[in-house]
């Protein structure tokens, strides 16, 4: 019998959309419904302090960084936060080997991101 699998397949659809369309810079944060001349509040929908936009949220923000290190800590990764840019870098470059605890860790990494 092989490894068990499991990849973004086996997470809602929704979940998956999201997960591409923020990684594509697509995601439609404040500031960038600001700009299209939406009238609404400029604060960041967690924290309420600073305005939202894809870096605040991912991982700028109090919230959503407490919200992944306690995914990462019960994963048994011990590590610092990074910037989205970076965090993507290093999911990227982890999942390399497609291990069923790498693969739990991606998917929990889009489930983060489409859960904030």
């Amino acid at each position: 019998m092989g490894k068990p699998s499991l990849s973004l397949s086996c997470l809602p659809q929704t979940s998956v959309y999201v997960m591409g369309s923020t990684l594509h810079g697509r995601l439609r944060t404040k500031d960038v419904l600001l700009k299209w001349g939406m009238q609404i509040t400029r604060d960041c929908v967690l924290c309420g302090s600073h305005l939202e936009t894809l870096p605040h949220l991912f991982f700028d923000c109090v919230y959503s960084t407490e919200v992944w290190q306690g995914i990462l800590l019960w994963l048994h990764w011990k590590r610092t936060i990074l910037t989205w840019e970076r965090e993507c870098c290093w999911i990227q470059q982890t999942c390399k080997s497609r291990t069923p605890r790498e693969a739990l860790l991606k998917a929990c990494f889009a489930s983060v991101v489409h859960g904030v």
